[in-house]
């Protein structure tokens, strides 16, 4: 009996074996006739067209995943799927990358299924490499200054609230750029939106802006340097919110003490991302803090400005971004910055910045970097030569068409001498004239000589509508 049983014990052992065999066997079968040829491909940021081929005993399900691990949707408009000719067993496919303007990388999966089969096919595209002109910053901000003649505004496109082109100017182009190089231009200032490209903007206290508009932003920076252009960045109103009366977070709410502290933190948070961002350009590259602190908010009441907590708090504000910038580094640590006086009206600055009988206050921002800081005054004066576009009924209303003493134009200018002087002595090593604006007149050099022979400003944007 005892011989009975082993016996049996022994053939049960053996056939376990051989079901065991055979599985292993199965096992392989499936292995072998699910196969995919291509499950890598690192691609360069221009569009393309690649294969790859699924070997299964039935066609396979072959998907782009719209969704991450975590569930989340993810952008798959880049990609294009199509499935090709069958073989026998095996399937052919090709997929179509577009061009990835940004300068991060993206990422994508395929995903191959049948029966219980399943492979994924791995798709990263890098981002577009962006040219940085090796350079010196030698310079400080007076020879700059004698470097810096023609200028101009890419106004009304980067600050628009609603995105480059939302105000129908179009975008900028290289094309757009290299011909104001050869119409004789040298210097561009791009007035700039930050709070408009936060990535969260109501739920973000680290105030992120989108990595794709900054990448935008330097490539337009870009190009102007790789034309040997001098560009002047700014936060140029950055209107907050969603409503035209929200205005500027920093330059329509001068006078309101208490959103000074998100003020500055916001302040802050830009510049450092901003200032990190472009720190490898040279000197060709200058930051502006702002454009015109308060000026919305003072327009036909400029004894506002002997308010002197409201003066401190345009100094505060234009501290925290010499500051911030200063602390990102490279070249940033001597970077030239230009600050803004009140309003970035001549007048304003002159009386209430750097006067300390109207306000107590005699103070401008301050620079551990001795010689590399500016200051930016805006000239729309007199009214009827650079606002005015038509003569009015009124004997005041009749519009100045040509520079000179009978049009008292020459006395508006001499008359800011004393002002001038004295910030360029105590105060900067340079200032700048950056918003000029004239209608009808096509002889506007001649205010740039006028001004000149003061050998104190530099004229350098002429704008119009801003």
């Amino acid at each position: 009996m005892k011989k009975v049983k082993l016996i049996f014990a022994t053939m049960l052992a053996l056939c376990f074996c051989f079901v065991m065999a055979a599985c292993s066997d199965d096992d392989n079968d499936v292995t072998e006739i699910f196969h995919v040829e291509g499950t890598e491909f690192a691609l360069s940021n221009e569009a393309a067209t690649e294969t790859f081929s699924v070997t299964a005993s039935s066609k396979p399900l072959v998907v782009v995943r719209d969704k991450d691990d975590a569930g989340k949707k993810v952008d798959v408009s880049w990609l294009t799927l199509t499935e090709g000719s069958a073989e026998g067993n095996v399937y052919n496919y090709s997929f179509a990358v577009t061009t990835n303007k940004s300068e991060s990388p993206r990422s994508l999966l395929i995903k191959v299924t049948q029966g219980t089969n399943m492979k994924e096919i791995s798709i990263t595209q890098a981002g577009e490499p962006l040219v940085v002109p090796e350079g010196e910053m030698a310079h400080n901000a007076k020879e700059l200054a004698s470097m810096m003649y023609a200028g101009i505004n890419l106004g009304n496109l980067m600050e628009a609230p609603g995105g480059e082109g939302s105000w129908r100017n179009g975008k900028v182009s290289e094309e757009y750029i290299k011909s104001l190089k050869n119409a004789g231009f040298n210097t561009v200032r791009i007035p700039c939106a930050w709070a408009a490209h936060f990535t969260h903007r109501s739920t973000d206290p680290a105030y992120t802006i989108d990595t794709n508009w900054l990448h935008r932003v330097k490539k337009v920076i870009s190009w102007c340097v790789q034309n040997d252009m001098y560009v002047i960045l700014n936060c140029h109103y950055d209107k907050d919110g969603d409503t035209e009366k929200d205005g500027g977070w920093l330059e329509d709410h001068i006078f309101d003490d208490l959103l000074e502290p998100s003020i500055i933190a916001r302040q802050k948070a830009i510049w450092t991302q901003v200032a990190s961002y472009m720190k490898d350009f040279d000197e060709h590259l200058l930051f502006a803090a702002c454009n015109e602190p308060g000026m919305n908010e003072t327009s036909g009441k400029s004894d506002m400005w002997k308010d002197k907590y409201a003066v401190e708090r345009v100094v505060r504000y234009e501290q925290t971004m010499i500051d911030a910038v200063r602390a990102t580094g490279g070249n940033n640590a001597s970077r030239t910055i230009i600050v803004q006086g009140l309003g970035a009206d001549i007048s304003n600055t002159c009386n209430y910045m750097d006067n300390p009988d109207e306000t107590e206050v005699a103070t401008f921002p301050t620079d551990k970097v001795p010689d590399r800081l500016m200051v930016e005054v805006h000239f729309y004066e007199p009214y009827l030569f650079c606002l005015l576009d038509k003569d009015g009924n009124d004997a005041w209303s009749k519009c100045y068409y040509y520079w000179g003493k009978d049009n008292k134009l020459a006395p508006v200018i001499v008359a800011l001498r004393p002002c001038i002087i004295s910030i360029l002595i105590q105060q900067a090593e340079q200032i700048w004239l950056i918003e000029v604006n004239l209608y009808h007149q096509t002889v506007w050099h001649l205010v740039c000589r006028e001004c000149c022979h003061l050998s104190l400003i530099r004229v350098v944007h002429i704008v119009a509508g801003i």
